[in-house]
């Protein structure tokens, strides 16, 4: 129970400096003593509650925290894998499961941005290296909506018609296959290379939010090991396909 003898306040404002309540010092890495008692006490009339208040020079400096050292992802793919060839297919799995991630609404703008990059990056090295089995042109059909500028009332947005007209869009649709496993993608053009255009289909592409399995805490180590193969460089396709 808090001494009613103490001295009291009732404004924040008017605590004198070097008094703290235990989060306070706690927050400044300071701790106190279990025998430590209050000097002062702090009451919040709206919160009807008591804050016990204890002098700093009574409070002893904690160990300074620890920083986390990053993680030398390279170094630990290096001992998990014979190659980085070798990591392909949980590479792939884990493009994915990030661009599956990039289209919930909680994926933030800069993380879609960086998976997004990942996946260009990684769907061309893929194609460049052999592992495409299909690659088809496809276009999104035009079609008309309702305008949703006026509701079909009619402005100037949709020329007065009520009517808004989709444009065409141009996507690439790829089918891989690394190690057995098949893997599809939808890429919205212009590429960044020059597919061999095998057909051109129309049809709509949906984007929807679905499932993913690979748990967050596992995201940083899955753009890593992207990253590590994107590095891989020299060999030629038929190695990197058949290793």
């Amino acid at each position: 129970m808090i001494d009613q003898g103490l001295p009291t306040y009732y404004s924040w404002k008017k605590v004198p400096e070097g008094l703290h309540t235990k989060t306070q010092l706690l927050q400044e890495r300071l701790r106190l003593a279990e025998d430590t008692e209050p000097v002062a006490i702090m009451r919040s009339t709206l919160h009807k509650t008591s804050y016990p208040l204890y002098s700093r020079e009574n409070a002893i400096a904690m160990r300074p925290k620890r920083e986390a050292k990053p993680r030398d992802y390279p170094a630990i793919f290096e001992k998990r894998y014979t190659s980085k060839r070798a990591a392909y297919l949980e590479a792939s799995t884990a493009c994915f499961e990030m661009n599956r991630y990039a289209k919930h609404s909680r994926c933030s703008q800069n993380h879609r941005d960086q998976i997004y990059a990942l996946k260009n990056a990684w769907i061309k090295q893929l194609y460049e290296q052999g592992f495409c089995v299909e690659a088809v042109k496809v276009t999104t059909p035009e079609y008309e909506d309702t305008c949703w500028g006026c509701y079909g009332a009619g402005c100037g947005r949709c020329d007065y018609e009520g009517l808004y007209i989709s444009g065409v869009r141009i996507y690439w649709s790829f089918r891989f296959v690394v190690d057995d496993r098949h893997f599809a993608w939808h890429q919205p053009g212009p590429l960044s290379f020059t597919p061999k255009e095998e057909k051109i289909e129309e049809r709509e592409v949906v984007t929807t939010e679905k499932p993913v399995s690979l748990s967050p805490r596992k995201f940083a180590e899955a753009k890593a090991l992207i990253s590590w193969c994107l590095d891989s460089g020299s060999g030629s396709t038929d190695e990197n396909r058949l290793a």
